[in-house]
Parts: structure tokens; C-alpha cells; sequence
């Protein structure tokens, strides 16, 4: 405020002796720090007189630095023409190395230097990508060859009573103890067009060794139950469900029973269960019939699954008024694989019918 180019007047009037202390801090900047000097420039801190000591802080103090008036000069005024001003950038400051506050008359013994960085902050980083998300809950064809693994290791371990039960000669007038199978793949395709679920209670009409009752109850994890006439063939079954059942980690829900159609008279079981599949390929009308009139115990919105319509072009007028009083006029044709069946090697045609 006193230098050698101010007045006695200037001086008396401002006389920095009786202001400030007699310490004040010089601070040399780097070249080009300001607009109006290409050189060294040199700045002064003064501690007003009786200004009460700050507390020293614990780390270094940082001191921003003002920007400059716009197009400043050393006046602060503008000339026309004059370049535009240079703004320091934001994080140009001053940094007291020894942490002394920026009001202590020993400021000026400390060593202060200048931190410029033009470049401009890095980018965040990018956001982190969403984990992939691993489904634990396996796929049907996943289910499905786990299913055929399990199923083969049953059927090659009592590969002898197999062969011997499904190969056995029946009267050609007992249509009820005609057998024939349907295989994995039709399976499953059966179970998805008939919107098959974990609360599905499954009753498999004539069930041979099995594997239809078995499948539903493994891939969807629900109730099954099965019915067989022959007692050599319900036999097998439950060696080949033990079998199964100990190749799993737990037990599956189904039950394997001897029953004749014919003579069917659990009506428990009949009203306790929503989807039923009959193999009724080898029945005759009038087994057709019988079944019919078991089948109206069924609680309304069941579903029944048969290999053949219940009345066809050989049907009574009966079976026919009995039919359409049990189910509704819509029945659903669902065609199969090819191969989905023992008995024939070209497309299979199996019918949904709902209970009225």
C-alpha cells in the first residue's frame, strides 16, 4: 500500500503502520499468472492490528484464488480492444504447507506454492454393468432329459420283468388289457398344450408301467395317481417308482393302484382330481361308455385327456347324449410328435375335453 511511487499524502492517509502489523507475507506467483504481466508477479497478505489468532488448523489450508475482473487491467477498467481477460482455472490454489493460518504474522516465513492444473478432472467411470442373472430353476427339455435318464436306468434294471409284462399275449377280445405306451417327447408336449401345473392333481386311467403318472408328477413336481388293471403290470410299476424314486433326492407324489374301470366305484378319487388322461385307444364302445359314466363325477372346469374321442362314427345315441351333457361342444384336437407313441410311427392325435 506504501511503496516507493506513493505520496506523503497517500501514506498519512492510508498508513499501513498503524493498520497492520509490521510482518506481512510476500507471495511470489509463476509466470503468467496474470493478464498484464508476462513475468514473476508478487502479491502481499496483511494481518489487521488487533484481530483476534485463529485456531492453527490441522491440515494444510487451501486459499482460492479470486478471478479477475472482466478484461481486467491493473485499474480494473477495459480499453477497447484489449484481449480478453485470463481466468485462472478452478483449481488453481494456494496451499500453506506447514498449515499455519492464512492471519498469523508468521505466514510470511512459510513456504507457499502454487498449484495450477489446467487439465480438466477425469471422467467417471463407467457404470458398472447389471450382473447376468443365472436362473437356478431348470428348463423342461433340462427336466425332460433328466426325466429319460432316470426312467432308463429303471427300465434297464428290471429290464427282464419289463420285457415280459409288455410283450405278454392278451385275449383279442379283452380290449382292456391291450397295452401300449406313450413316449417322453409326447409326453411333454401333452403337459404344455394342456397348460399342466404344480397345482394339478393328475389321474392316469389304465396307467400300465406307469411312465405317463411318473413323468407329469417328476416335470411338474404335483399330485399324480394311477389306475392299472393288470396285476402284473401294476407290479412292475411300483418296482420301476421305487426304482426312480431312488435315483431323486426326494419322493415323488404319486400313488400306483389296482383298479378295474370296469368296476371303478372310488368316486374319492374321482372328485379330488382336475386332469385325467385315459389311453383309449384299444377300448371298445362300450368300455368308452363305462368310462363316460365315471368321468361325470369330475368337478367342473377338470380336464380329460383321451388317445381317441370318447364317441365316434360307431357310437350310440346314447354315448353320444352323454357325452354332450359331461363336457362342453368345443373339444381341442392336439397333435402330437411323430414318435410319440409305441403303437404307431406317424402322427399321434390326442383330445381335450372340459368338464361342463
Amino acid at each position: 500500500f506504501s511503496g516507493p511511487r506513493h505520496t506523503t499524502n497517500s501514506r498519512r492517509i492510508g498508513d499501513e503502520e498503524n493498520i497492520f502489523e509490521t510482518e506481512f507475507a510476500e507471495m511470489d506467483l509463476d509466470p503468467g499468472c496474470a493478464s498484464w504481466t508476462a513475468g514473476v508477479l508478487e502479491m502481499f497478505m496483511y494481518t489487521r492490528r488487533g484481530a483476534p489468532p485463529s485456531p492453527r488448523p490441522l491440515w494444510p489450508r487451501i486459499l482460492s484464488i479470486p478471478a479477475p475482473p472482466d478484461r481486467c487491467s491493473p485499474c480494473g477498467s477495459s480499453k477497447e480492444g484489449s484481449p480478453p481477460p485470463l481466468v485462472p482455472s478452478p483449481a488453481t490454489s494456494i496451499i500453506s504447507m506447514d498449515g499455519k493460518d492464512e492471519k498469523s504474522p508468521e505466514m510470511h516465513e512459510a513456504e507457499l506454492i502454487i498449484h495450477s492444473d489446467p487439465t480438466p478432472p477425469p471422467p467417471p467411470p463407467p457404470a458398472p454393468k447389471p450382473p447376468v442373472l443365472i436362473s437356478l430353476i431348470p428348463s423342461p427339455e433340462a427336466i425332460l432329459a433328466d426325466f429319460e435318464l432316470k426312467w432308463n436306468d429303471a427300465i434297464n434294471h428290471h429290464f427282464v420283468s419289463v420285457d415280459r409284462v409288455i410283450n405278454k399275449p392278451c385275449p383279442r377280445d379283452d380290449f382292456s388289457q391291450q397295452y401300449g405306451f406313450l413316449l417322453p417327447q409326447g409326453i411333454q408336449q401333452m403337459i404344455e398344450v394342456a397348460s399342466l401345473n404344480r397345482r394339478t392333481r393328475f389321474l392316469d386311467i389304465g396307467a400300465g408301467l406307469g411312465n405317463v403318472a411318473m413323468q407329469v408328477g417328476f416335470m411338474l413336481d404335483c399330485t399324480v395317481y394311477g389306475i392299472e388293471i393288470r396285476s402284473d403290470l401294476h407290479k412292475v410299476s411300483l418296482a420301476l417308482l421305487e426304482r426312480f424314486e431312488s435315483k431323486m433326492d426326494h419322493s415323488l407324489r404319486a400313488k400306483l393302484l389296482k383298479r378295474d374301470l370296469r368296476t371303478l366305484n372310488d368316486i374319492q378319487l374321482l372328485t379330488k382330481v382336475d386332469c385325467v388322461f385315459v389311453n383309449n385307444h384299444f377300448f371298445n364302445s362300450e368300455l368308452n361308455f363305462t368310462l363316460l359314466s365315471h368321468l361325470r363325477k369330475l368337478p367342473t372346469g377338470a380336464k380329460v385327456i383321451a388317445v381317441e374321442r370318447f364317441c365316434g362314427m360307431r357310437s350310440t345315441q346314447s354315448s353320444r347324449k352323454l357325452e354332450e351333457d359331461i363336457f362342453e361342444a368345443e373339444v381341442l384336437d392336439i397333435p402330437l410328435k411323430r414318435g410319440s407313441a409305441s403303437w404307431i410311427s406317424g402322427q399321434l392325435e390326442v383330445h381335450l375335453y372340459v368338464k361342463k
